[in-house]
């Protein structure tokens, strides 16, 4: 009975447990920068909610997950003084480390845990940098793993 007992514990507890939950987070920092630095800057999510707003140089913390299997998807906008605004957005992917479940985690950690700790998805690091001279604005990102058809604006 003892025996039973054990493996029975210890089969709730590799249940209970979830790859991309243990191996990654599911907050991760994103730096944004101008140039000239002080731009206005303004995140949204996918809500429509303001998430942060203040200007840069700053590192935000942003939630890769926007519910249970809901990635976030976040609206940037950049305003300097005296120039329209350019608006991008950032949008996290599935992660690498989800797929670990079928390993470890089994359907309790991908139906579950990871869905519900947000660890299932990601927003890998990069910089956004604006650069506003002479009346033109570029924006880039980089690297841009999510995006990498974005280039310069303006050119």
């Amino acid at each position: 009975m003892k025996v039973l007992k054990f493996f029975a514990t210890l089969l709730l507890v590799v249940a209970s447990v979830s790859c991309a939950t243990i191996v990654t987070r599911s907050i991760y920092p994103v730096d944004f920068n101008s140039n000239p630095q002080g731009a206005r800057l303004t995140i949204e999510n996918r809500d429509g909610r303001i998430v942060f707003s203040g200007h840069t140089p700053t590192t935000v913390h942003l939630d890769a997950s926007a519910g249970y299997m809901r990635p976030e998807l976040y609206k940037v906008t950049y305003q300097q003084p005296d120039s329209e605004p350019i608006i991008t957005h950032i949008e996290a992917v599935l992660d690498g480390w989800f797929f670990g479940n079928l390993l470890f985690g089994g359907l309790i950690g991908m139906l579950i845990v990871d869905p519900f700790s947000g660890a299932m998805y990601k927003i890998p690091p990069y910089t956004n940098i604006i650069n506003v001279t002479n009346e033109e604005s570029t924006f880039y990102s980089s690297p841009s793993p999510l995006a990498p058809d974005w280039l310069p604006l303006g050119e």
